[in-house]
């Protein structure tokens, strides 16, 4: 018996009459789910670069207003050095003189007032010396010892240091005058220094780097987080998401040399915000460099960017919530500063973004170091003077 077989040719799969095979419902929501990672990966990507840029712009612009700063501090000293070299000579300045130097007429330029100032066919010595320091007097016969006009100047504006602290039993940030006794850091303020506002109250420099040095002390969990290529000095940028730019320890780290970086990860190679550390375990060590001042004008404008939390708080709000608690007499006592960044110690941590504090903890350590704030203590005595 004869059997005829009868073969059928396959559909080609490539074939464009050829039915598409419909996905199943699973098939469909694996499909979306992996167009949803990839779309996920590819959005926190491109916010890390944007959050990245960010960071170094604002590092950027840091250093240079930080830098603007103190070319307008050292021309304010090297003109009270020349004014006073002139009055050596018996060239006294008038106010008035200075006023009119400070402010040009309208119909002459300030380059057509320098031409004709230095024009010597326009003026008299006498003349030229009148218009650039107002009155002139009889020049002594001896003019007295000549002085280094620029002497009083600091070339070097802080020495920061990042060391072990023994009491804290961590490494902690801290800043002193580049021309100071490292030994006389925690001593009371000079009188000589030039003062800084705080409020309605002027700080001298010391004072001043009395309350950043209390605020390095609660930052003292992120003394490791900062690493080659966080900032627009190095040679080569990071690609690394830090989240450390809103703290007063990035301006130290700004200006630390290489060798800073590469020894603090011989002694700590964490770098890494959720990783503990064992207190007490790190070995004693000392780093010093040169940076630009850090002063709290610059951290109160830090301050104010960042939202007030109800369940968290940054060192550098903490320093001025205090500052609006309490006396900033009470404050600058360093023995007070000293307990409160003992007691807050282990209460601050790193969330990733920086340090912080929780609230409840931060209110339980001011209220059994400090006290009631000012208002509470003007109001208890209102109540015991109406009784």
């Amino acid at each position: 018996m004869d059997q005829k077989l009868t073969l059928t040719p396959a559909p080609d799969a490539g074939s464009e009459s050829s039915p598409a095979k419909p996905l199943t419902a699973s098939e469909k929501a694996k499909l979306r789910r992996a167009q949803v990672r990839r779309a996920q990966v590819q959005h926190r990507q491109r916010k890390a670069e944007y959050v990245k840029k960010l960071e170094l712009d604002i590092t950027h612009f840091r250093e240079l207003i930080a830098l603007t700063e103190g070319e307008a501090g050292d021309l304010k000293k090297e003109n009270e050095a020349m004014r006073a070299q002139a009055q050596l000579f018996g060239i006294t300045v008038s106010t008035a003189a200075l006023e009119n130097s400070q402010q040009p007429t309208s119909m002459e330029g300030i380059e057509a007032q320098i031409d004709r100032l230095l024009d010597p066919s326009q003026q008299t010595p006498a003349f030229a010396a009148s218009q650039a320091f107002g009155q002139v007097d009889t020049l002594p016969q001896q003019p007295a010892e000549a002085t280094d006009m620029f002497g009083n100047i600091d070339i070097d504006d802080i020495i920061v240091s990042l060391k072990s602290n023994d009491e804290l039993r961590t490494p902690v940030f801290s800043v002193r005058s580049s021309t100071s006794d490292p030994s006389a850091s925690n001593q009371s303020s000079s009188a000589t220094s030039p003062p800084t506002s705080e409020g309605d109250f002027q700080l001298s420099t010391d004072q001043e780097q009395l309350a950043v040095n209390f605020i390095l002390s609660l930052e003292h969990c992120c003394w490791d987080h900062f690493c080659i290529g966080d900032f627009p000095e190095h040679p080569q940028q990071s690609d690394d998401f830090r989240g450390h730019t809103l703290m007063a320890s990035t301006f130290c780290m700004a200006r630390a040399p290489e060798a800073v970086y590469v020894g603090r990860k011989n002694i700590s190679a964490t770098s890494d915000c959720g990783t503990g550390r064992g207190v007490g375990k790190i070995p004693p060590f000392s780093f010093e460099w040169p940076s630009t001042r850090i002063s709290l004008a610059s951290l109160l404008g830090l301050a104010s960017s960042l939202n007030p939390g109800d369940k968290e708080i940054t060192p550098i709000q903490a320093w001025f919530e205090l500052a609006d608690r309490y006396p900033i007499t009470v404050l600058l006592d360093p023995q007070l500063l000293q307990v409160l960044s003992r007691e807050l110690n282990n209460v601050v941590k790193c969330l990733y973004f920086g340090a912080v504090i929780e609230r409840e903890a931060f209110e339980s350590v001011v209220g059994r170091v400090l006290g009631p704030d000012l208002d509470q203590m003007m109001a208890g005595a209102v109540i015991e003077q109406s009784e």
